[in-house]
């Protein structure tokens, strides 16, 4: 992050240029504002995704890890077996609002990873069971990327697609 940090067209129209920024490891506890946050390393959705969990609140600051119950894309440098890993990881804590980046939860958050984890669970089944019928991988994703939003697909030049979660969920199964 010290150094110049290459981000595609899409993310810096959307987000504008990445600055260089110095950081430092997180500290086993964060104090701010009269809360306790503890980091959780989280990757999946990213390598350094964390988490922040607020016991005395129940709070669960997710980022991006939780962003939709049922997923429609991934970025090509997503990672199906972590983020598994990582919202299992989540089931964990004693949380009930879900900070989500984009869809707060303020309400029931701990069913909302339970719903991702299913359905990525599911998903990973599909796959597996597609493989068992000795389907090669290009039959796998036909079978399974039933709508691709091309939109989505032509704005981040193929760097999120249907296609990529499933490519990653068949690796995993591959592992």
């Amino acid at each position: 992050m010290r150094g110049a940090l290459k981000i595609l067209p899409y993310q810096h129209v959307f987000w504008g240029p990445a600055d260089q920024v110095e950081v430092e490891h997180y500290q086993e506890l964060i104090e701010s504002g009269g809360y306790t946050f503890r980091p959780l390393h989280c990757p999946g959705h990213s390598k350094d995704m964390s988490c922040f969990f607020v016991e005395e609140e129940g709070w669960l600051f997710s980022g991006d890890l939780c962003l939709a119950d049922k997923v429609k894309f991934f970025r090509v440098d997503e990672n199906f077996a972590e983020q598994i890993d990582s919202l299992t990881k989540l089931l964990d804590y004693d949380f009930d609002k879900l900070f989500c980046s984009h869809r707060p939860c303020m309400k029931n958050g701990k069913e909302r990873v339970k719903g991702k984890l299913e359905f990525m669970h599911d998903l990973a089944g599909q796959v597996i069971n597609l493989k068992k019928k000795g389907l090669e991988d290009k039959e796998i994703l036909r079978r399974l990327v039933k709508k691709e939003s091309w939109a989505i697909k032509i704005i981040t030049l193929g760097n999120a697609s249907a296609a990529n979660m499933i490519r990653s969920a068949i690796r995993t199964v591959g592992e």
